[in-house]
């Protein structure tokens, strides 16, 4: 079973996960959302899949998918239209 942690950035909100492999190792991944699309019935939301890395260890994953988020939101490259 994964985690997720949430976090409040930029206007969005991030939920960055960190899901187990067959390996043994973990993926990460983050999810986006607008913090005012939730003032609407319908929230869209888009997720980056950090592909190509593996972690030994959860926390490092979370918090490798938490960086790529930060980054993305810096760089105007979060792509939720």
């Amino acid at each position: 079973m994964g985690r997720t942690t949430f976090f409040e950035e930029g206007g969005y909100f991030l939920f960055c996960t960190a899901t187990p492999l067959k390996n043994g190792k973990w993926q990460s991944s983050v999810l986006f959302e607008r913090m005012a699309d939730h003032a609407h019935e319908m929230v869209r939301g888009i997720r980056h899949i950090i592909r190509g890395a593996e972690f030994e260890l959860e926390s490092d994953a979370v918090a490798q998918a938490y960086q790529f988020g930060l980054d993305l939101i810096r760089r105007d490259a979060v792509a939720l239209d």
